[in-house]
């Protein structure tokens, strides 16, 4: 998958189009200390390649599998799985932190202010808000604007 830079395996698979992907990349291998010795025994690290642990963790993440299907899909056996995963989450939450992109941020005074201007002129009936929120990704249907129940109710 990660040779062939196919968007829609990229998309089904860590929830990413490869640009996305090798962007975050970038910044994951800067904090994902890739094993530069043989293991116990004498072997091998299992997983060698920082894209294939971020796109276990990513898969983890937006495809909501168990680890069983994990190591399956990667060929890990449970342990290499179980420490890939934690290793790929602690390096996956250094790099966000480094990336202002990825914070969640609170629009200024200025910007709520526009925005529940145009909010107050769709929805006149509705105060105090500057944007509205459908966490389903669904339409949201448009009320009656006969009452403030049908205002505030999206009728879904």
């Amino acid at each position: 998958m990660y040779a062939t830079r196919d968007p829609a395996s990229f998309i089904s698979t860590v929830s990413l189009p490869p640009d996305a992907f090798d962007s975050l990349l970038v910044m994951f291998s800067g904090e994902y200390e890739q094993p530069s010795r043989r293991g116990k025994g004498g072997r091998p690290p299992r997983v060698v390649h920082a894209h294939a642990v971020l796109a276990l963790v990513l898969h983890f993440y937006t495809a909501a599998v168990e680890q069983k299907t994990l190591q399956e899909l990667f060929a890990l056996t449970p342990s290499t799985c179980a420490r890939t995963l934690r290793k790929g989450e602690e390096a996956l939450a250094r790099a966000l932190v480094a990336c202002p992109d990825a914070a969640i941020k609170w629009p200024s005074k200025a910007t709520q202010a526009r925005w529940a201007a145009m909010s107050n002129l769709r929805e006149p009936l509705v105060h105090g808000v500057f944007s509205f929120v459908d966490g389903k990704n669904l339409r949201v249907q448009e009320p009656s604007s006969t009452d403030l129940q049908n205002a505030m109710y999206n009728g879904s």
